[in-house]
């Protein structure tokens, strides 16, 4: 199990936008490390916040600060 939360760090971290935000997607059909991928950047957490939102439950916002 340790194996796969590692996986998915890289991947979250591999995702992490330099400035900004990221509203990123995880699509379960793909391997551990390759699940989630970018949809949209954004410089402003609440158009990033306000995009996610409307784009369903299957959506995450990666920062640039975490």
């Amino acid at each position: 199990m340790s194996g796969f939360i590692e996986l998915m760090l890289k991947d979250r971290k591999k995702n992490k936008p330099k400035t900004g935000f990221n509203v990123c997607g995880l699509d379960d059909f793909e391997e551990p490390g390759e699940r989630i991928y970018l949809i949209k950047h954004f410089e402003d957490k609440k158009e990033a916040e306000s995009f996610s939102k409307s784009h369903g439950d299957d959506t995450i916002i990666i920062s640039s600060d975490e």
